[in-house]
């Protein structure tokens, strides 16, 4: 795929730009601000990135650069929310789906830098969760599984773990018990991430 195709596709994983910007411009590209990253994907492009793109391509100068990504809620949010190709507004607070969360973590891991979260972001992580209803994470997102303190919810994580590392499907659900209905969410989870990953495959 030729470099300004991948400016108007969505699900390109950002180490595709990272890639495609250093091939371009070297590590330079990385301390130029937004403007000049812009003037300078159209002087060798002729595009203008539409503004998720605009966002996706920010946020990974911003995860390289620093250990915002690790150390601070709001930038978290923006870097997920961005890599997941959703609209950025830094001046909000938005609810990440726990889906995005773990496509977010896997894509950032992909860019070769990783590091323990604060606890605040585990806490972000965790009211995601609980706004979605989800007891049992993702396993990238482990770091923030609360080992909850009654057997009811333990009693649901053992047993969603277990049937999802049996091969279980959502052919195989009857939503009629609280470990199905878990289960069902799980495997929500990991076919979203499934498919962005495989959506994302192949583009470079």
């Amino acid at each position: 795929m030729q470099g300004y195709e991948l400016f108007f596709r969505n699900y390109v994983q950002p180490k595709v730009y990272r890639d495609l910007l250093e091939k371009t411009f070297g590590s330079d590209w990385l301390g130029w601000e937004p403007e000049t990253v812009l003037q300078e994907i159209y002087r060798v492009f002729s595009v203008n990135p539409p503004s998720l793109i605009r966002d996706k391509i920010f946020a990974t100068q911003t995860f390289l650069n620093t250990e915002l990504f690790w150390d601070d809620i709001m930038a978290f949010e923006d870097i997920v929310l961005a890599f997941g190709d959703r609209h950025v507004d830094p001046d909000l607070v938005q609810v990440c789906l726990p889906g995005e969360l773990a496509y977010g973590v896997i894509v950032a891991e992909a860019l070769n830098k990783k590091k323990d979260f604060v606890s605040d972001i585990t806490s972000y992580v965790r009211a995601c969760h609980v706004e979605a209803g989800v007891l049992v994470y993702h396993p990238v997102l482990k770091f923030a599984q609360p080992k909850y303190p009654d057997e009811f919810r333990k009693g649901i994580v053992v047993a969603v773990e277990k049937r999802i590392a049996d091969g279980a499907s959502v052919a195989d659900i009857d939503h009629e018990s609280p470990v199905e209905v878990q289960l069902a969410k799980a495997l929500d989870v990991n076919e979203y991430v499934q498919e962005r990953l495989a959506r994302g495959e192949g583009v470079e």
